[in-house]
């Protein structure tokens, strides 16, 4: 599956995307799909999300397809969504045949003031 993701000419911002793979003897499988950013709008984050479910969600396929022929177990994707200090985790499960279900894991918020300060000083 390809990762190209068109963007604009003028999208200059922070972005980062973070992508975890299983090696198999022919291919490479995503396991995790992600999307991080500088504090954004709700419409955003919802925006990430829920490309974040479609690309979990064809992960996991993917997966399904190539590594198992079909024969799908207990299965999942993940996906991680960071927003600033916040983040989502969240993992995607084939529960019947076509039939997805999006779980939420778990949501971690940092507060500026337990993040470690660091300051230069001049000897």
């Amino acid at each position: 599956m390809s990762k190209k993701r068109p963007y604009e000419q003028g999208n200059v911002g922070f972005k980062i995307d973070i992508r975890i793979l299983y090696d198999s003897r022919h291919n490479e499988h995503d396991s995790l799909a992600s999307e991080g950013a500088e504090a954004v709008s709700v419409s955003k984050v919802h925006g990430d999300l829920t490309k974040l479910f479609r690309e979990s969600k064809d992960n996991l396929d993917d997966s399904i397809r190539h590594m198992l022929n079909g024969k799908a177990s207990d299965l999942s994707s993940w996906f991680l969504q960071a927003n600033g200090l916040h983040a989502h985790l969240g993992s995607v499960h084939l529960t019947e045949p076509g039939i997805y279900t999006a779980i939420h894991q778990g949501t971690s918020i940092t507060h500026a003031t337990s993040l470690p300060l660091t300051t230069s000083r001049k000897h």
